[in-house]
């Protein structure tokens, strides 16, 4: 036997854009076409959201769960004419009785964990649960915990990369680089942490963090040059871009 755990990719912002209304019509026709993709049994539930369950009865191959996975997708995959939503993808996680658990609880845990490896991939996939996803999933919510409370710890910077004009030999403005410095990992990379925060939510408080940050450090700079200028009156004629 075999349990999927299936999560609508991005499903939000079909709520956001159309309505709570709307996106409750979209997930009964989407789980009326999930329905219409299985075949006996095969057995649909939904957990709450656009959280959904199928247990597959009959078998446990890899190959015929992931055409049950394949059929699933496919039937996500289709336009709507009203709400104007283009396509709905999916990304499913795979636990099989009993290698994975000897029960529901446990089953539906390593499932969920398999399903945000999907998700962790690239969406739209499917991922067999491993023993190693239990680790990896462990530190995701270590970083979450500790990314939450980073901006709180100070743990955030920014580095600022300068931009010249190679022809003319000026710098002419600069880009705001943010950094993550923990305090056990160390640096960590913005590839790791920044699809984190836009998972999570955290991404505009991040933003807004950022922005006030280089708005302060630009007004220190002119202020500094300000006063550079003011004790080097000759300096004035020097012309300066950006």
């Amino acid at each position: 036997r075999s349990l999927l755990a299936i999560d609508l990719d991005r499903f939000k912002e079909v709520n956001d854009l159309h309505g709570h209304a709307a996106g409750d019509h979209v997930l009964r026709v989407l789980a009326e076409r999930m329905r219409g993709a299985l075949r006996e049994g095969e057995f649909l539930g939904r957990l709450g959201g656009d959280e959904f369950i199928v247990v597959i009865g009959d078998t446990s191959l890899p190959e015929s769960v992931s055409h049950v996975c394949h059929r699933i997708l496919n039937s996500l995959r289709q336009h709507f004419a009203e709400p104007k939503v283009e396509v709905v993808t999916g990304s499913v996680g795979i636990s099989q009785f009993p290698e994975d658990g000897a029960d529901a609880e446990t089953l539906l845990k390593h499932a969920d964990i398999a399903m945000y490896e999907s998700k962790r991939r690239s969406r739209n996939t499917i991922s067999f649960f491993t023993a190693d996803m239990t680790h990896k999933m462990m530190r995701r919510l270590e970083l979450e915990s500790d990314l939450r409370r980073s901006i709180d710890n100070g743990e955030l910077d920014v580095y600022y990369q300068p931009k010249a004009d190679i022809t003319a030999g000026d710098i002419y403005g600069t880009e705001a680089l943010l950094r993550w410095r923990h305090p056990t990992r160390g640096m960590v990379p913005p590839d790791e942490f920044i699809p984190l925060a836009e998972e999570i939510g955290l991404i505009r408080t991040i933003g807004a963090w950022v922005l006030r940050r280089a708005c302060t450090d630009a007004a220190a700079a002119l202020a500094r040059v300000g006063d550079a200028l003011s004790r080097h009156p000759a300096s004035r004629e020097r012309k300066f871009r950006g």
